[in-house]
């Protein structure tokens, strides 16, 4: 029996499995979920979405929109707060608004991973409170 039988499916498995056991380990802290986008209309638009938690860090994209209003004046990070659990909490950071068009994250702090959250937005005109729930 010719060796190269087992030697070249040997070692394909041991490079895959080195392969899938680094993937895991360095995203083991990371989970990644599919919530859907909600979304908040007025004279600027704000779209939010939860897209993971990675080391007790809730992890949401956010786009505001607007042809309007100078998004400058307004820090979301000041004038946004999570709910889960019986917690209110502001972002660990956020965008900084400038212009028209701004795409990024808002970070929270949260304890496990909350199954049932929502954020409030205020002062972003024209509505005076959004809120996005979960």
């Amino acid at each position: 029996m010719d060796y190269r039988t087992f030697i070249i499916p040997g070692i394909a498995a041991v490079i895959l499995a080195l392969v899938f056991g680094t993937f895991f380990f360095l995203n083991q802290d990371t989970k990644t979920f599919s919530y859907a986008t909600k979304t908040s209309s007025g004279t600027v638009t704000i779209d939010l979405t939860p897209v993971a938690i990675k080391n007790n860090q809730l992890v949401f994209t956010v786009n505001l929109n607007t042809h309007t209003v100078d998004l400058e004046q307004y820090n979301l990070q000041m004038l946004t707060t999570l709910s889960y659990n019986g917690k209110n909490v502001k972002p660990l950071n956020s965008i900084l608004l400038a212009g028209h068009h701004n795409t990024g994250e808002l970070v929270f702090p949260v304890e496990g991973k909350p199954e049932h959250f929502n954020v409030v937005i205020i002062g972003i005109p024209d509505v005076s409170m959004r809120e996005f729930a979960w």
